[in-house]
């Protein structure tokens, strides 16, 4: 409970300077160009790679629906959400591409 509360207080940091980014004017990420965001996490951050990291990765709960149905191309995304993530609307406001997960990547697990 207390890693949650810790979690949800680092989120609402995190966001908070999003905002404060938003709001100054003109846009400050203007010079910089980015294509690709990294980022590193637990299962509320993963991006797909669940199905592969371990031999009973096709066979997880996050291989069949509802994970993904709302997502790309409407199938198991390996991801533990069934939609976008926040760093999936990160990248949304400033512009990188979407990755989809990386079963799709390589086409077979």
């Amino acid at each position: 409970m207390a890693a949650t509360a810790k979690s949800a207080v680092y989120l609402l940091l995190i966001m908070s300077c999003f905002c404060t980014l938003s709001m100054v004017k003109g846009n400050p990420l203007g010079i910089c160009r980015f294509d690709k965001i990294f980022q590193l996490g637990d299962s509320i951050s993963d991006t797909g790679n669940l199905i592969r990291e371990r031999r009973v990765g096709p066979a997880t709960v996050y291989a069949r629906l509802p994970y993904g149905q709302d997502f790309f191309h409407r199938t198991p995304t390996g991801r533990c959400s069934n939609g976008l993530l926040m760093i999936d609307f990160i990248g949304i406001i400033y512009n990188v591409p979407l990755c989809s997960s990386l079963i799709f990547l390589v086409g077979r697990v």
